[in-house]
């Protein structure tokens, strides 16, 4: 008996270790102040395994990691699965987010963060959902300066390992979110088929190409793509094109298409988000079929896409 009130009177004292308030004071001390979280409440819970906190707000100083990182989340749960540990993996299921805000100040080429990820398998996110999300990424690692706003974050049933983070575009049940005044949505139809749509997108509010001119194409964004998921590859299927006229050609229409039709090789996609958006519209230039001073204009753009991906100068 008295055996058993030992053991309770530690695992008590280890519950209350893992409260808000000290895991506020832990990440302070062992990050020497370069890391500052706060919280109302929050607990993670033993032997379960599962975490819930509200009301939280981290600051992750660019001493710290040469990024800087704000967080504001109003509720937060996961759960992650004991048994994965013991085979020195992590996934965290039933991640559940409400009502966050994020801007991310990324001080440090992106080429750099590729030794942050994860090995494959390593860590995954099952069944995630994120509701109510606003990001801000500010790049001042090279010449021009860039941001990107992105608002309305809905994020439903999402699979994916965090090594290729582009999955998230793939593997989640239903996406929804704004970048300026244009959307992007994905859904999966069927276990393993789904379609991706970019409305009204600036080509500027998407990536940085660095003050070259994508000329023919239109200013925003007009995609459908239809994709299918196989075990370490996505076949996607589509079309984009633009919505004004043309200014090359009287003749062309004022909503030229241009087919696409790739496949996705996720050991090839082992990238930051912002280099896997990169990868990702590299490759559908690079695999849609165009001609005369389309296929020119294409030309500085492939280039200097693959310099970014390769080399991120």
């Amino acid at each position: 008996m008295k055996f058993f009130w030992i053991c309770f009177g530690v695992y008590f004292l280890i519950q209350i270790l893992l409260t808000g308030y000290f895991l506020c004071l832990f990440a302070q001390k062992f990050s020497k102040n370069n890391l500052l979280l706060k919280m109302n409440f929050g607990i993670f819970f033993l032997p379960l395994f599962c975490f819930f906190g509200k009301n939280i707000f981290l600051h992750l100083k660019k001493e710290f990691g040469k990024d800087e990182v704000e967080l504001e989340v109003k509720k937060i749960f996961f759960f992650i699965n004991p048994f994965y540990l013991f085979l020195g993996r992590v996934q965290i299921f039933f991640l559940k987010v409400w009502n966050s805000n994020i801007k991310v100040t990324s001080w440090i080429p992106s080429q750099e963060k590729i030794s942050w990820l994860p090995p494959p398998s390593k860590i995954k996110i099952k069944r995630g959902s994120i509701r109510n999300a606003n990001l801000i990424f500010l790049e001042k690692s090279k010449l021009p300066h860039s941001k990107i706003q992105i608002n309305d974050i809905i994020l439903l049933n999402s699979n994916f390992d965090l090594a290729y983070p582009t999955q998230i575009f793939f593997f989640s049940k239903y996406m929804d979110l704004k970048i300026g005044t244009g959307t992007v949505k994905t859904e999966l139809c069927f276990p393993n088929q789904g379609f991706l749509k970019i409305k009204n997108v600036k080509w500027s509010d998407l990536i940085n190409l660095g003050g070259i001119s994508i000329q023919g194409l239109g200013g925003e964004i007009d995609l459908h793509a239809n994709y299918k998921n196989f075990e370490n590859t996505t076949l996607l299927r589509g079309v984009f094109g633009k919505k004004e006229k043309l200014e090359i050609s009287q003749n062309e229409s004022k909503n030229q298409r241009f087919a696409f039709e790739f496949s996705i090789e996720w050991e090839k996609f082992h990238l930051p988000l912002d280099l896997g958006i990169y990868n990702l519209i590299y490759m559908i230039f690079k695999n849609t079929i165009m001609t005369g001073i389309l296929k020119v204009t294409l030309f500085p753009i492939l280039d200097f896409l693959e310099k970014i991906i390769k080399h991120d100068t």
